[in-house]
């Protein structure tokens, strides 16, 4: 019997265990095959800087943990908030390294220090620290009214860092520090064409659609930066996260019920881990050791409490209180249950007429779409394109498996 807890294998807050790891091949966001391969090929690469997005909870800071140790390369890891300068980043960065007495950072306004900036990012670091390189080995480090891109570029390979990992760089707001985050990116790779080993390289990670969400209209970063889009994970890979879970916890599973796991995680590991802990604790507190119908049905009612109680209250503005047909409570539940994730309102009519009865006339429908992508019924929906072409899909992408293991309850 396994004397390992739920808490060690599960983690559905952090990220996942090299163990629990599984590796990740599936083709990117632009079909591109070899998640992962493609991802160590661009940190192997001199000078490349990288841009890695996605949606939220699809894995994309454990890929880049597991991908970047196994290149034996050491992370800087920043997390990024709305209120942050590029000089906050920077300063975030350097204080991983360094045991600070004294730090500032300021733009210059002078012809010497945009020079000194390499003309794009005239920011200037005046430091006086003891620096923590490889090793253990502590020195004094000071200097004076040198260029910020200097003091990271000098410092952190010394200390065996040699990614900057700005992490939910979505969060940033100003237009102005992400402009400075591409200049300070482009010349990294300028530098590491002149310099021995690869120097320093930006990791920028977050939840976008597309790489131009994160870093804006300019395009000139591009042929530095390698863009690789995180998609969900392939139900194979979800089934095995499970596998390997519930196999260290000595905890077996039924066919029937297993195959129900990746169609509650909808291609999330971080649902798949929230699902397997709570089905782990449901079922350790028992004396059987296999997962039943109710362990499952407790889990997926602890899992649904366990994500943000907003998705609760949306869907109670959603769902109609009254009525026969409700159709705004039924789009919701057809679109749920599909595996696409945009459709039409053709498609939607066609999903109802299929699932819940023929109508000649769709008006209510439409009305319904409508309301679904206002706040007023909980935003569930949002709607990009012209009129009579427009796609529909869920506003939070988590939506649809919050949907899944709410209806799932009562099984």
């Amino acid at each position: 019997m396994s004397s390992l807890k739920p808490e060690s294998v599960f983690t559905p807050k952090t990220i996942v265990t090299r163990e629990m790891f599984a590796r990740r091949n599936e083709s990117d966001l632009d079909g591109m095959p070899g998640l992962q391969d493609t991802l160590q090929d661009a940190l192997r690469e001199k000078g490349g800087q990288i841009l890695l997005y996605g949606d939220t909870g699809v894995g994309k800071s454990s890929l880049l943990q597991y991908a970047a140790e196994d290149e034996g390369l050491g992370i800087a890891l920043v997390e990024c908030t709305s209120a942050m300068s590029f000089s906050d980043i920077v300063d975030s960065a350097v204080r991983q390294v360094v045991s600070v007495r004294e730090i500032s950072f300021k733009k210059s306004r002078s012809a010497e220090g945009a020079v000194s900036g390499e003309g794009s990012v005239p920011w200037m670091a005046k430091l006086t620290a003891s620096f923590r390189a490889t090793g253990g080995k502590e020195t004094q480090y000071e200097v004076v009214e040198k260029s910020a891109i200097d003091v990271l570029w000098d410092l952190l390979p010394k200390a065996g860092k040699n990614l900057i990992v700005l992490d939910n760089f979505q969060n940033v707001k100003s237009v102005s520090t992400r402009e400075l985050v591409v200049q300070t990116m482009e010349q990294f790779s300028d530098r590491a064409a002149r310099a021995e080993g690869s120097g320093l390289k930006i990791v920028v990670v977050g939840i976008a659609e597309d790489a131009q969400s994160l870093l804006g209209e300019s395009r000139s970063y591009s042929r530095r930066t390698t863009e690789i889009g995180v998609p969900r994970m392939p139900d194979d890979e979800i089934l095995e996260i499970f596998e390997r879970g519930f196999g260290k916890l000595g905890i077996t599973v039924s066919e029937d019920l297993f195959a129900k796991f990746a169609f509650y995680s909808d291609g999330f590991p971080y649902f798949a881990h929230l699902l397997g802990l709570n089905v782990a604790r449901a079922v350790l507190r028992s004396s059987d050791r296999s997962v039943s119908p109710k362990d499952l049905s407790i889990a997926l009612l602890r899992s649904a409490k366990g994500v943000t109680g907003s998705y609760s209250e949306r869907t109670r503005k959603a769902r109609e209180s009254g009525g026969e047909v409700k159709p705004r409570s039924q789009i919701m539940d057809l679109l749920a249950r599909s595996d696409r994730r945009d459709w039409s309102s053709t498609d939607v009519q066609g999903l109802w007429a299929e699932n819940i009865d023929y109508r000649s006339d769709y008006a209510f429908l439409h009305v319904a779409l409508g309301q679904l992508i206002t706040e007023k019924h909980g935003r569930i929906l949002k709607r990009t394109g012209a009129r009579k072409h427009y796609l529909y899909q869920f506003e939070d992408p988590h939506m649809r498996p919050y949907l899944r293991i709410t209806a799932g309850v009562d099984l």
